[in-house]
């Protein structure tokens, strides 16, 4: 719309000086051409009145051509005689300070300055009387050109540019007004999804979204009201239509980070892993150093079971300021998956480095050590975990199995028997500690365990 209002506003300017202004001089060739842009332009704008100007122009140029001028040998002739005379003038004054020769020679050089001044002279003349007979056969050329071109201009543009001028000018006019409605609608836009953020904070979700809509009725570009209403939407688990909205927030501005980010975020909640790692992907190609990125992709790639891939993210997560505990909790599990024990390993041990009080890290570090069957490295991590949360039972079951394998019955026994003070509930310590029981002999107990495992559901027990 500027970019109309500017051209209208140039062409109104040029047809304004083509119109009103003059060609310097005659600016018509003997072909009966017009030289120069402007001077056609100002040829068609100005019509008649270009031509009688021209003819003006042209008959006092040829006027003034049929008397010749005073010569440049006359008008010069007069100078000299006047310098001949100043120079005898000076002869005589100075004849008794220079020797006879010298006087000789100052005469002589005068005469041949006289002689030479007069042959330039003649040159000129004879140059200016040439020129003079040229322009009044250009004259006497042009003059019937232009008369034709006269009597051949059978209206007036006069009528015609005023009113060109006044429509072009009456739709600038009407271009400003539309773009002050535009403007308008713009500020309402952005008012009401200031009204919007304010329910977003506050929680009102709903609301929320309703201003926003109004906010993108007025202006369908609103970049802001699109990505918070597909905010708002998500937070009311309206995944696909969030989905959506972040589509044309991407569509207004392909070059957003955080617009791909929630979009994938909520592909992911739809189980559109695909469509989830294509949306991260793009982020992380607008801002390759954003560590939460891999991180989030690392995620969706360990759904299609792409531990190579997701591992990479993670370390890419780590190398670009994402190092957190559970970031290397989740690249230890993954690495255990795919049987990379002593990696796995040592990112548990750098994640208790961080955080040494998660008995959750050091009872996933004492699985790892059980897939190595190195027990009693494991039993001492399950300890350490009880330790930081003696109710944490995993950690007891976990350290009453190792205690199996390693065929301590009465040790297992004992953590299977605080997994069952703490849940009455755990199906898999009633069976395990029955098992135990009956490595000892008790069998009654034992199958008395069993037996309860059964009910709770265990299916190894059934």
């Amino acid at each position: 719309m500027f970019k109309a209002k500017f051209i209208l506003v140039v062409i109104i300017i040029l047809c304004s000086y083509g119109y009103f202004s003059n060609p310097d001089g005659i600016v018509i060739t003997k072909e009966g051409k017009v030289e120069g842009l402007i001077n056609k332009g100002r040829a068609i704008l100005q019509s008649g009145k270009f031509w009688k100007l021209q003819l003006e122009r042209v008959n006092g140029k040829y006027n003034k051509n049929l008397t010749p001028g005073e010569s440049m040998t006359s008008i010069m002739q007069e100078s000299d005689q006047m310098s001949r005379k100043l120079d005898k003038e000076y002869d005589d004054i100075t004849k008794d300070m220079n020797s006879p020769e010298e006087q000789m020679a100052n005469t002589l050089r005068r005469k041949a300055d006289s002689i030479e001044k007069a042959g330039y002279y003649r040159e000129t003349d004879e140059l200016t009387e040439k020129n003079r007979l040229e322009t009044i056969e250009k004259c006497k050329i042009i003059i019937p050109i232009i008369k034709a071109r006269l009597l051949g201009i059978k209206i007036s543009y006069t009528i015609i540019f005023l009113a060109i001028w006044v429509i072009v000018f009456t739709i600038l006019v009407g271009i400003t007004k539309h773009q002050k409605a535009i403007v308008a609608r713009i500020k309402k836009s952005q008012e009401l999804c200031y009204e919007g953020d304010s329910y977003y904070n506050r929680g009102e979700f709903s609301e929320a979204i309703v201003s926003y809509s109004k906010s993108i009725a007025l202006n369908s570009k609103h970049l802001s009201a699109y990505n918070k209403r597909g905010d708002a939407k998500f937070y009311l688990q309206d995944y696909k239509n969030a989905i959506a909205d972040y589509g044309k927030a991407i569509e207004i501005n392909p070059n957003y980070e955080n617009t791909y980010i929630y979009s994938g975020i909520a592909k992911s909640y739809l189980k559109d892993c695909e469509g989830a790692i294509a949306d991260i992907t793009v982020a992380i190609k607008i801002n390759p150093r954003n560590g939460a990125n891999y991180f989030n992709r690392g995620h969706y790639r360990i759904r299609f079971k792409d531990y190579i891939g997701a591992i990479s993210d993670f370390t890419m997560a780590l190398k670009n300021g994402c190092a957190y505990a559970n970031v290397y909790v989740i690249r230890a599990i993954t690495k255990d998956t795919i049987e990379d024990y002593e990696g796995a390993i040592a990112d548990y041990t750098e994640a208790i480095d961080n955080y040494p009080e998660d008995a959750t890290t050091y009872c996933s570090r004492g699985e790892t050590k059980d897939h190595m069957m190195d027990y009693y490295s494991a039993i001492a991590d399950y300890t350490k975990a009880i330790e930081i949360d003696p109710e944490y039972t995993p950690a007891y079951v976990n350290r009453g199995e190792n205690k199996i394998s390693l065929r301590d019955f009465n040790g297992a026994i004992t953590d299977f028997t605080k997994v069952i003070e703490i849940n009455p509930e755990h199906a898999n310590a009633y069976y395990s500690r029955g098992l135990s029981k009956i490595e000892l002999g008790q069998k009654d107990g034992g199958y008395l365990d069993i037996s309860k495992a059964r009910d709770l559901g265990y299916i190894e027990a059934i």
